[in-house]
């Protein structure tokens, strides 16, 4: 960010894209916080309908991603992102005046959105602003500001929520997300609109209603249960309306689902370790801070504070990290990053007990950080090698909506795990949660094998 001077409008707008992953980061990071809050206050000690404040944003992700990419490539990245901007802002206004759960909800629904809108069109500017053999860094530093965010962000809102409300969290995004908007207002000379990208409303309409109703089951499966008819119906239609999307984007100039960027090996990986990566990163926030809180009695400060050790350590590795993936290929840097936090998880889960101990947590909360900076600005790099700078947003897009979907599983099983064992044993109720962690390590780690090794180093 030191080198982004606003010498010219589009180093204004790169800097607000840069900033818009520490909205991101805020975003995703300190909500977990209000979590106990709102469970026990607007949803009246009921976990399941507290949990749809977390969920929805990767229900609507999930389901307007695809599409905001698309949109993107095809009316401008910068016009697209300024859409989002102004929604994410006006959105949080009304998540800061909500007056009960589920305007709440609608509020954070919307907030999704913009967050969908802008993210695809970002990180296609921040692509298209790098140079091909610097993507990584690049996005690297998109992954710094988010960890700063992550760093900040939890402290500052369980501080404030402590003496306050909830309710702070969603005021303090509001001069952020003005900021986006003030940044991002300029003409940069960024555009490329693409008129091929053909946007039919019936396939983005199908596209929506697939992805809806794959992961809605998942955030309800513990309350529907997991073979009820509702839940194998809505799969059903998960599975038929992508089943028909493929078979409408296959040999059609204009896909709604890019299915030749699947023939590329990276891109295909990519997506692969995007489901696990998605599990990974958002059980841990939820599942650590909900055992160092009801398992081990930490007060949410104390356990903000322990718990930004994440990204505080993503923070400093981020961009060296990057320009290793640049050099070297990001298989040298994934696997290993994902292995370490295996060992870590791992390791907790089996040793861990009532007993408070900060030389047991210090090391998983130091890896967690190591495997982020290793794993999750990568991903993006590594499913848009090759990828020509009219689909960024598109090849973009289809990797988060896979991460979204990952999200969600990852946040309904740590819901599931902890709410299913009533009033058992509190430490071993947590502990199952906790075994997500170490499972999804393993998964993403084997996965990260399978990425091709560069012949030779990039430069």
């Amino acid at each position: 960010l030191t080198k982004l001077r606003f010498q010219t409008p589009k180093h204004r707008v790169v800097a607000g894209v840069m900033l818009t992953g520490f909205v991101a980061g805020w975003d995703a990071s300190a909500l977990f916080f209000i979590y106990p809050e709102i469970r026990d206050g607007l949803a009246g000690g009921d976990e399941t309908s507290a949990s749809w404040v977390l969920s929805i944003t990767s229900i609507v992700s999930a389901a307007l991603l695809l599409q905001a990419g698309r949109i993107a490539d095809r009316y401008g990245h910068q016009r697209t992102y300024m859409v989002g901007a102004m929604l994410y802002t006006a959105a949080a206004v009304a998540a800061a005046f909500a007056p009960e759960l589920w305007t709440l909800v609608a509020a954070r629904a919307t907030q999704a959105a913009g967050l969908a809108i802008m993210g695809p069109a970002a990180i296609a500017i921040i692509l298209i602003a790098a140079p091909p053999n610097e993507r990584a860094a690049a996005v690297g530093r998109w992954g710094l500001t988010t960890a700063v965010a992550g760093v900040i962000g939890p402290v500052v809102v369980a501080i404030l929520i402590d003496a306050v409300s909830w309710r702070v969290l969603f005021a303090l995004q509001i001069p952020l997300g003005l900021a986006l908007v003030v940044l991002g207002r300029v003409d940069a000379g960024i555009d490329r609109p693409d008129s091929s990208t053909v946007i039919r409303v019936s396939d983005s309409v199908l596209g929506i209603v697939s992805l809806v109703a794959l992961v809605w089951p998942i955030v309800e499966g513990n309350d529907w249960g997991w073979a009820s008819p509702r839940t194998v119906v809505s799969f059903a239609i998960a599975v038929g309306g992508i089943s028909i999307l493929v078979a409408r984007s296959h040999g059609s100039p204009s896909p709604a689902i890019p299915l030749d960027l699947f023939t590329k090996s990276t891109f295909s990986t990519a997506l692969l370790i995007s489901v696990t990566a998605g599990i990974l990163f958002f059980a841990q926030w939820l599942a650590l801070l909900l055992f160092l809180v009801e398992a081990w009695g930490y007060g949410l400060v104390a356990s903000a504070l322990l718990l930004t050790l994440m990204p505080g350590s993503m923070m400093f590795l981020s961009v060296p990290l990057g320009r290793v993936a640049d050099i070297y290929g990001s298989r040298r840097v994934m696997v290993p990053g994902a292995a370490l936090y295996t060992i870590s998880s791992g390791t907790f889960w089996l040793t861990a007990d009532g007993d408070r101990s900060l030389p047991l947590l210090i090391p998983v909360l130091v890896t967690a950080g190591i495997a982020m900076a290793a794993l999750w600005p990568t991903l993006t790099s590594l499913g848009n090698i090759g990828v020509a700078q009219h689909r960024l947003a598109t090849s973009s897009a289809t990797i988060q909506t896979v991460q979204r979907v990952g999200a969600s599983l990852g946040i309904a099983l740590v819901v599931a795990l902890v709410g299913s064992a009533g009033d058992g044993d509190v430490v071993a109720q947590h502990l199952r949660a906790i075994a997500v962690l170490p499972i999804a390590g393993l998964a993403t780690t084997v996965l990260a094998l399978l990425i091709p090794a560069p012949a030779k180093p990039r430069r």
